[in-house]
């Protein structure tokens, strides 16, 4: 059995403790931050044994040199090694790979930045999809190309629809208010705003989302709907143009 561990960092990140009941290890996911993760490891009497980069972004590294866990076994992949801490194991994109009997599948997820990855566990429908798939949105082109976030949203939709969705921010207001504006299903959004408002206000965390709903609400995944990109005015484009489209006019959103 998993217990996962939402622990929100900085301003606006989350960082993870998947707690192995079995072994009695956990695994970080990231680390933003590290005394809010430290505090929470000690709070639930965790025993932290490896930690899993999803990428380089200093807001998901940089906490990790303050840590003051001993013997962490650290992994994250070969592609975005140089760029990351000293890494214990270097993993491949598109592998299975088993930490603390957990399988974990490395899902390559370009476009935010090269060298990203999602981690899917599929035996318990979870998936740490980092700045690919957001709550409510998707990650900023900071290095990478529109068809290459294009193909990670397209990967990570094909996972089942009841996948639970962890992503690496808070950004679901703001995401909420670009997906409204673009109209759409406004009974499931206006929805699911106020729930995330909810949320927010007591300080609970968005986190996790099923994949279902991300597909019914998330504007980036809806890139072969028809009847929504005629909403929109683009039912001419194709889905990657579509997409394109939509990251467009979410870069200048300005809510």
């Amino acid at each position: 059995m998993l217990n996962i561990h939402i622990i929100p960092c900085l301003e606006d990140n989350y960082g993870y403790l998947v707690e192995n009941t079995l072994t009695g290890n956990t695994i970080l996911i990231d680390v933003p931050e590290a005394k809010p993760l430290e505090d929470a490891l000690e709070k639930n009497n965790l025993n932290a044994k490896f930690v899993l980069f999803t990428h380089h972004d200093w807001d998901h590294i940089d906490g990790y040199a303050d840590l003051t866990l001993k013997n962490l076994t650290v992994i994250g992949t070969k592609a975005d090694a140089h760029r990351l801490p000293k890494l214990d194991i270097e993993i491949e994109k598109n592998t299975t790979i088993e930490v603390d009997g957990l399988r974990i599948d490395v899902i390559p997820a370009d476009g935010h930045t090269i060298g990203q990855v999602a981690y899917y566990l599929p035996d318990h429908g979870i998936l740490f999809s980092a700045d690919s798939l957001m709550s409510w949105g998707c990650g900023r082109l900071s290095e990478g190309t529109y068809i290459e976030a294009f193909n990670t949203l397209e990967c990570l939709a094909k996972l089942p629809a009841s996948t639970l969705v962890y992503s690496g921010h808070n950004y679901g207001e703001m995401g909420g208010k670009f997906a409204i504006s673009l109209k759409g299903d406004l009974g499931a959004m206006n929805k699911r705003m106020k729930k995330i408002k909810e949320q927010n206000k007591l300080g609970r965390p968005i986190v996790p989302i099923t994949l279902s709903e991300e597909i019914q609400t998330n504007p980036f995944l809806k890139c072969h709907d028809d009847d929504y990109a005629n909403e929109l005015g683009i039912a001419d484009l194709s889905p990657l143009e579509r997409f394109t489209h939509i990251r467009q006019l979410r870069d200048q959103f300005k809510g």
